[in-house]
C-alpha cells in the first residue's frame, strides 16, 4: 500500500512541478512541433505555443490520473479482507489511520494538479484574449482574430486529464471503487455507518 502511495505521490508531485514550471516560464517548443500544430490548426501565430502547452498538459495529466486507481484497488481489497465473511476481525485503528493519511496525500496531490492545470488554462485564456484584441487592430486582423477566437473556444473545451470536470476526475471514480459491492457491507458490519 505504501509503495503504491509513494509511487502515485511521486508521479503526481513531479507532474505538478512540471506543469507549474511550464506555466511560469515561457516554454520554447521545437520548430517541428510548432509546424505540426500550425498545419493542424491552420494558424501561424506566436500564441500557438499556448495551445501546445495545454494539449501537452492534458495528455500528461491523463496518464498521471490513471495511476490514482492503483491505491484504491488495494484499499478495496483491504476493506474486503476485513469482512466477517472471512473472519471476525475487529476494526484496527492503525490501519484506518494509515489509510486516511495515504488518502489525504493522494487527494492533496490530485487537487493541486487540477488547480495548476486550471490556472494554466486561465493564463492561456488571458494571453489569447489579449492576442485577439491586438489582432483586431491590424489590417488583416479579422481572419487572425477569428482563428484565435476559435482557439480560445477549443481551450475552454478541454475536458481530458486534469481539465475534466470534478465529477469525471479519476480521483472521484477511484474513490467509489472501495465503497462498491463488499465495501458497503463491511462498513455496515463494523457499525461504521451510524443509523443503518
Amino acid at each position: 500500500m505504501w509503495v503504491l502511495m509513494f509511487f502515485v505521490f511521486d508521479a503526481t508531485l513531479f507532474c505538478l512541478f512540471f506543469v507549474n514550471e511550464l506555466r511560469h516560464g515561457s516554454a520554447r517548443w521545437p520548430d517541428e512541433t510548432r509546424h505540426i500544430y500550425e498545419e493542424r490548426l491552420g494558424l501561424e501565430h506566436s500564441l500557438i505555443g499556448e495551445w501546445i502547452y495545454l494539449a501537452f498538459v492534458e495528455k500528461r495529466t491523463t496518464c498521471i490520473g490513471n495511476l490514482i486507481y492503483y491505491p484504491f484497488w488495494v484499499i478495496a481489497v483491504l476493506i474486503l479482507s476485513r469482512s466477517t465473511v472471512f473472519a471476525n476481525y475487529a476494526p484496527s485503528l492503525a490501519i484506518i489511520i494509515s489509510q486516511a493519511i495515504s488518502l489525504m496525500v493522494v487527494f492533496g496531490c490530485a487537487f493541486l494538479l487540477r488547480q495548476a492545470a486550471e490556472m494554466a488554462r486561465e493564463t492561456a485564456k488571458r494571453k489569447l484574449t489579449a492576442g485577439i484584441v491586438q489582432a483586431k487592430g491590424l489590417e488583416d486582423g479579422g481572419r487572425c482574430a477569428g482563428q484565435l477566437e476559435t482557439l480560445l473556444v477549443r481551450i475552454e473545451g478541454l475536458r481530458e486529464g486534469a481539465f475534466s470536470p470534478v465529477s469525471q476526475q479519476p480521483l472521484v471514480r477511484a474513490m467509489l471503487l472501495p465503497l462498491g459491492s463488499f465495501g458497503w457491507t463491511t462498513l455496515l458490519e463494523n457499525g461504521m455507518l451510524p443509523g443503518l
